[in-house]
């Protein structure tokens, strides 16, 4: 079939992606349909199977092209979640694939969750009444609790959603008492944390 090639076609294996490394050539050294040559005869009587075969090669290598532009488009998106989280880009490679990023992004991220939670500090207002400074206001949680600290009388009450309004305490100072009130406002947001995650 390969000798007389008076109409000659695409042998199947010139159809078939090969890297530079393929021991084999291209086309196929290996190929029994063309003997190595890479044509064969157009009115062969096994040309219909070839064409057949090409047909189907074709279209395993369109459905390979597809899965590859969208393993890339993946790692494309992914990349930039790694590159936010770790600090930089991942080096894709055939040792480091999707699987070994998942698992360092994951092993990152559960280091973040154990750090030290840092609490805002309360931000104080002043409320003054016929130019007298009475107290001072802040809250916190977006609003979901609030405390007052009395100037005079150095008093913290806490008010918060399903606490009520409770007083902790008269202190020594003004600021003794801020620092009560913040220590509490900690504790408290810390407390929510530990049940977030817990739940």
């Amino acid at each position: 079939m390969a000798d007389d090639l008076t109409n000659p076609e695409p042998c199947v294996c010139t159809l078939v992606r090969q890297d530079e490394s393929c021991p084999v050539g291209y086309p196929s050294l290996l190929c029994s349909m063309c003997g190595g040559i890479g044509s064969v005869r157009s009115d062969a009587d096994d040309y219909p199977t070839l064409r057949a075969l090409s047909a189907e090669k074709k279209a395993n290598e369109r459905i390979i092209l597809k899965e590859i532009d969208n393993r890339d488009a993946w790692e494309g998106a992914f990349g930039d979640l790694y590159a936010l989280i770790m600090g930089q880009v991942p080096e894709w490679s055939n040792l480091y694939g999707i699987a070994d990023a998942l698992r360092d992004v994951e092993s990152a991220l559960s280091a973040k969750l154990q750090e030290p939670v840092e609490v805002k500090s309360l931000e104080w207002v002043p409320t003054i009444i016929s130019d007298k400074h009475l107290r001072d206001v802040a809250s916190g949680l977006d609003g979901l609790i609030a405390y007052e600290v009395g100037v005079e009388q150095n008093y913290v009450l806490v008010n918060g959603r399903g606490l009520g309004i409770k007083q902790l305490g008269n202190f020594s100072s003004l600021e003794e008492a801020k620092a009560a009130a913040q220590s509490d406002y900690d504790a408290r947001v810390r407390a929510m944390l530990a049940d977030r995650k817990g739940g």
